[in-house]
């Protein structure tokens, strides 16, 4: 049985699709799909937006980044107690239990787990002290799909856990070194690097908005430049998405609800990634021919 998570998240993938499709087919006097689907400067500036009362400022992204950091350590509270909350707890296919290879292994759950929390909290972070937000907004969807997409990623991997479905309890001889893999080590390593790089990308955005003495300059939009800006625009997309790729890696490719949520995150990315691309062509006259939207020499 497919579990409801991946129904979900297949569910949102082709909602983003056909979004997609209507918004390239349907004239902009049509101003409901523009208005739902657009988000920051490509909804600012579309000649035919009104703004609606449903809109909220782009700066509520922290709301969703602080909701994931706490439910994510809630859920990884949840496996490590495990002991206390085994009686509450039934295995269902409906609800998870649905991975490739059986229930997740401890080790791996408290793993991915552990790093979605890090994630979370550097996002949060990132969202109150480096981000400076302009006065673009984000349609009520937006928003309602930030706190689903950070609701699932740390739920599915509980869901999927060895806890929940062979309704086990963790020792913590299986969190031992002896339990670490190949897979592990690699996606642990892809997520490091991953991570680094997309605060990299993140104050390289805010500082182009900031005079030499750190204060704001104006919210204003430029051109970045550097590293991997030399080749794509959304370098900080890309990063988004092989994040979520760690984890799944770390999960051995097995958790079909993460894979799932892992095609929602790369269908969201690259759409997004193309629509800022196409955005910055056509305000800026000399933007770059040669830079690609998300993906080096490629897309």
């Amino acid at each position: 049985m497919i579990s409801l998570m991946t129904q979900l998240w297949l569910f949102m993938t082709s909602g983003i699709l056909i979004g997609f499709l209507c918004l390239n087919v349907i004239p902009d006097k049509y101003n409901l799909i523009h208005k739902l689907y657009l988000f920051g400067k490509m909804k600012q500036y579309v000649d035919c937006y009104i703004r609606s009362p449903y809109d909220l400022p782009k700066r509520f992204f922290k709301h969703f980044y602080l909701f994931g950091m706490c439910n994510s350590g809630i859920m990884l509270c949840i496996v490590l107690s495990s002991s206390f909350i085994q009686p509450f707890t039934s295995p269902t296919a409906l609800l998870g239990c649905s991975s490739w290879s059986g229930p997740i292994d401890n080790f791996t759950t408290v793993l991915v787990l552990s790093c979605i929390t890090v994630h979370t909290c550097r996002r949060y972070i990132e969202s109150r002290s480096v981000s400076i937000y302009s006065s673009a907004t984000i349609s009520i969807l937006h928003y309602i799909a930030g706190f689903i997409h950070y609701f699932s990623l740390s739920a599915i991997p509980t869901l999927e856990s060895a806890v929940i479905c062979n309704n086990t309890k963790l020792t913590f001889k299986e969190l031992h070194l002896s339990k670490l893999h190949l897979l592990h080590l690699l996606g642990f390593l892809l997520f490091v690097v991953s991570s680094w790089k997309q605060n990299h990308y993140c104050i390289m955005l805010s500082n182009l908005r900031k005079k030499q003495a750190n204060q704001i300059k104006n919210t204003d939009y430029y051109i970045p430049d550097g590293d991997l800006f030399k080749f794509i625009s959304c370098p900080h997309f890309l990063m988004e998405i092989l994040i979520h790729v760690s984890f799944s890696m770390m999960s051995y490719f097995s958790n079909i609800p993460l894979l799932s949520l892992l095609l929602f995150v790369i269908t969201n990315q690259l759409i997004s990634g193309f629509l800022n691309h196409r955005w910055y062509k056509n305000m800026v006259p000399s933007y770059p021919q040669e830079r690609r939207a998300v993906i080096p020499f490629l897309f």
